[in-house]
């Protein structure tokens, strides 16, 4: 019996948090993700497209360590989850990244999950370039060694 989709992209989004956490090895999220998953960033500078698991892990790791993790903190929230088609969800979210003292940029992005005998198929993040870009510029003059590329 399928899981409910909801439930994959939580259980998967829980799982990512705890890579970030150190309390998972990033390898561990490789059984997420179909054989043949595409991953998409869109909207963004760095927008790209992934394919296969290993590369996908690789990619977030490298975007992670190269902008996640140079900031004074960072949280990211789930707003909402919409199930648009049995297998298909829409995930909005919230992330929030400490600059400095009394300094946060908040950045939302809207995510497209497509699943298939529950691993995720295609992941897009989906980024309102009006919205982010003065919050890109932002971060770039407080944190200028932070680089959220992928590839």
């Amino acid at each position: 019996m399928q899981k409910h989709p909801i439930n994959v992209f939580m259980e998967y989004f829980q799982a990512f948090e705890g890579v970030i956490a150190g309390s998972q090895p990033w390898s561990s999220l490789n059984d997420y993700f179909a054989r043949d998953a595409i991953y998409q960033v869109k909207g963004v500078p760095f927008a790209c497209k992934i394919v296969s698991p290993d590369a996908i892990v690789s990619a977030m790791h490298r975007s992670v360590m190269g902008f996640d993790m140079e900031m004074r903190s960072r949280l990211l929230e789930v707003m909402s989850i919409h199930r648009v088609k049995a297998d298909e969800l829409k995930v909005d979210l919230i992330s929030a990244y400490g600059l400095g003292p009394n300094n946060v940029a908040l950045a939302p992005v809207s995510m497209n999950v497509s699943l298939s005998a529950d691993r995720i198929q295609s992941l897009t993040d989906d980024y309102d370039s009006e919205l982010v870009g003065p919050v890109l510029e932002r971060i770039a003059a407080s944190v200028p060694e932070a680089d959220p590329t992928y590839v």
